[in-house]
């Protein structure tokens, strides 16, 4: 007669051979490597944040440059470049440099806008404003400008 045996689910120590052991240090790894490449794209992503507030500042500190360049008219010389400095701007590690080119006027067509000034020309402008920061950042911005002024030459 033959005998038959149950599993019964007991195993002895010898037989065991660790393969539990081996699949959950396999799973500790992965879960580590996917916390090292977290923690290593939030650190990219903080430096992308902080370069694009310094470019921000910048490019706002060189419109502060253009609007201190408009506000003065005495700037706009039509015989040669003028240049100033808008100093600190706000917090002290902002300013703008800014030049002003000519570039020519321009007559209107007083005929076709029914015009009866004849003293009058568009003056054309550039203002170049470079907006600095002292930890790493700057940005240039053009504005052109068109002044209403005398067609002999003044600014």
């Amino acid at each position: 007669m033959r005998t038959i045996h149950k599993f019964s689910g007991v195993h002895t120590r010898a037989s065991q051979s660790g393969v539990t052991l081996v699949i959950a240090l396999l799973f500790v790894l992965a879960l580590t490597l996917l916390g090292v490449s977290a923690m290593s794209t939030v650190v990219v992503e903080e430096k992308m944040a902080d370069n694009s507030e310094k470019l921000n500042r910048a490019f706002q500190a060189a419109e502060s440059g253009v609007v201190r360049a408009m506000r003065d008219l005495s700037l706009f010389n039509t015989s040669m470049p003028t240049t100033g400095n808008t100093g600190p701007i706000g917090s002290s590690d902002l300013s703008a440099d800014f030049a002003i080119q000519y570039h020519g006027r321009t007559e209107p067509n007083r005929a076709q806008n029914g015009w009866g000034v004849s003293s009058a020309n568009f003056h054309h402008f550039d203002i170049k404003s470079q907006g600095k920061s002292t930890v790493k950042g700057g940005t240039v911005l053009h504005q052109g400008v068109y002044v209403v002024g005398p067609a002999s030459g003044g600014g």
